[in-house]
């Protein structure tokens, strides 16, 4: 019997030292990308608010963004209901622009259902920097861009993203 026990212990303690190290790397993994997260969508954000999709998607006017290849920009009106980081307040609406295409130039443009409530984690059209044609005509809190699908998260991710923020 104290043979078995022995075994029993030595056992248990070679899957501990092989699963120990596992689990601390997936611990630290998931901080790490969590990290990347808050740096690359998070930080920077001009609006981060919850939000419900009240109209369909429509072209957006074509004088506001001008880029070599025409990604169909498309342009939906959202309701605040609840903001994290921003001036916006519940029942602003705001119009936020994306990508309509499927092209893998503009790879994965976020999927907007008419009635979907999400997370927005937007940039003011005017602070955007990688767009080399801003028109002047554009004021400060007018239109919203999302060009990722990170930057539309499910609503049910609200107090993730809100705990990011710091």
């Amino acid at each position: 019997m104290l043979k078995v026990c022995k075994w029993l212990f030595i056992f248990l303690v070679l899957v501990f030292a092989m699963v120990f190290p596992v689990l601390v790397h997936s611990q630290k993994g998931s901080s790490v990308a969590d990290q990347e997260f808050r740096e690359r969508y998070i930080d920077g954000s001009d609006l981060i608010c919850i939000g419900k999709v009240l109209s369909e998607s429509v072209p957006a006017p074509a004088n506001l963004l001008q880029v070599p290849f025409d990604p169909n920009w498309q342009m939906v009106t959202v309701e605040v209901s609840g903001a994290f980081v921003g001036n916006s307040k519940r029942s602003d609406r705001i119009q936020i622009i994306f990508p309509g295409t499927t092209s893998v130039m503009w790879a994965g443009p976020p999927k907007l259902v008419l009635g979907g409530e999400y997370v927005f984690i937007l940039q003011d059209l005017t602070s955007y920097r990688y767009l080399p044609n801003k028109p002047e005509q554009v004021k400060k809190g007018q239109y919203y861009l999302v060009m990722s699908p990170e930057r539309v998260q499910p609503k049910t991710r609200a107090n993730f993203i809100q705990a990011m923020i710091h």
